[in-house]
């Protein structure tokens, strides 16, 4: 298959994460990341910020896009209805 893209030596590759997973990293230092690579970090490497909150939802159904955005369409009715 074609690239209408640089070859990789003539292109910078640039990844950004909020939380970045030690699997994630990983692949990205095997992949991305060599011979010469940059690293910025503000806080805890790793760490979600504690001001956001996460959540794990189960969604009921076969799970596919349309249950999935019913689902957050719930929740976002709900929490613009208590804020």
């Amino acid at each position: 298959e074609e690239s209408d893209m640089p070859a990789r030596t003539k292109r910078q590759t640039l990844l950004f994460s909020a939380t970045f997973p030690k699997a994630l990293r990983a692949i990205a230092e095997k992949s991305y990341l060599q011979p010469n690579f940059a690293r910025v970090a503000v806080g805890k490497v790793g760490a979600s910020n504690k001001s956001v909150e996460q959540r794990l939802v189960r969604i009921d159904g076969e799970g596919n896009k349309r249950d999935k955005l019913n689902m957050l369409l719930g929740i976002l009715r709900q929490q613009k209805a208590t804020s």
